[in-house]
């Protein structure tokens, strides 16, 4: 091998290790985001539970339960779920909407349509 080719392996080793350490850096950062994205989603959990214990204890019906919000998305012809999983488990149903932006807690005769307020 002449000096060249141990040039062209020490470029190598060099750029192996540049890209690793961006792989790296975006790993950290994913998990950075992941954590606080978790942190968000706990407390609005806990926000909406709030209001979910407390309709309960005054009698109130609750209809849903969501984190995030489970509106219609059509993109064209596409058309996507409007939850990411639901199911009822008495006379609510619990469900994670598509749009992870907050959370809702939907009682008996709630409307939010502001036409018909």
């Amino acid at each position: 091998m002449g000096a060249s080719g141990g040039f062209t392996v020490g470029l190598h080793l060099i750029a192996a290790f540049e890209l690793s350490t961006a792989l790296g850096d975006v790993w950290h950062w994913t998990w950075i985001i992941l954590k606080v994205a978790i942190g968000i989603g706990l407390v609005i959990f806990v926000h909406e539970l709030g209001h979910f214990l407390v309709a309960k204890l005054c009698g109130v019906k609750c209809e849903k339960f969501y984190l995030g919000f489970d509106v219609p998305i059509k993109l064209g012809p596409i058309v996507f779920p409007r939850t990411l999983g639901k199911f009822r488990w008495g006379e609510t149903e619990y469900g994670i909407g598509i749009i992870p932006l907050g959370g809702y807690v939907k009682m008996l005769g709630q409307d939010d349509n502001p036409a018909n307020a």
